[in-house]
């Protein structure tokens, strides 16, 4: 409940507890960051981006691509459009693993069709 501006009950509790919680860095005036490099944000980011987009939008060229659709078509797709920008879209199909996924595909189709020896 509220009582002359002031939080009674439980919820004081957890403005008090967050805030003196021992260990946590708190932003604001006063409290710089240590030296020697930045302490804010994602402590992972010396590792780089986190693929997930290029991955989701190879498998669906490999998968259209497996199914029969030609890559232009594929490229034109309005769903594949959604998943980025046309630049996005051509570093994923020129990247080192989509070419080797769909040049395995395409070899393995090669054989496929190809007449017994």
């Amino acid at each position: 409940m509220f009582s002359a501006g002031r939080l009674t009950g439980w919820r004081a509790g957890i403005g008090a507890r967050r805030a003196t919680r021992p260990g946590i860095l708190q932003r604001g005036p006063g409290r710089e960051p240590p030296k020697g490099g930045r302490l804010w944000g994602n402590p992972y980011m010396f590792l780089g981006r986190r693929p997930f987009r290029e991955a989701h939008l190879r498998g669906y060229i490999f998968a259209q691509h497996r199914a029969g659709r030609p890559l232009s078509s594929i490229v034109d797709d309005p769903y594949v459009r959604r998943l980025g920008s046309e630049t996005f879209v051509w570093q994923v199909i020129e990247d080192a693993r989509t070419i080797a996924a769909l040049e395995r595909d395409v070899r393995e189709a090669i054989e496929r069709c190809a007449p017994p020896c």
